[in-house]
């Protein structure tokens, strides 16, 4: 009797162990998924805000004109803006 409740305490003790391990897992799989979205976007930001400068630079555009020139929406003006 004492090693049935034993091993029933060891399974579902494995059991736990089993869900936290797999919560990790799935918590580690976004933070890593979240992390490289973070990374794409930064230097996507960081390439158009290049590319702005290089457009004020050799065209002699303003900022405006040079975010115009290259698609970017009036509503994210503000934001390249701020960057620079």
């Amino acid at each position: 009797m004492l090693l049935t409740e034993y091993d029933e305490e060891l399974h579902i003790n494995n059991e736990k162990d089993i869900s936290y391990n797999k919560g990790l897992e799935q918590g580690l799989e976004q933070g890593i998924e979240q992390g490289i979205e973070k990374g794409i976007e930064q230097g996507r930001n960081e390439q158009l805000l290049e590319s702005i400068k290089n457009l004020m630079t050799n065209l002699g555009l303003s900022a405006e004109d040079a975010m115009k020139s290259l698609g970017i929406e009036q509503t994210n003006f503000d934001k390249y803006l701020k960057m620079m």
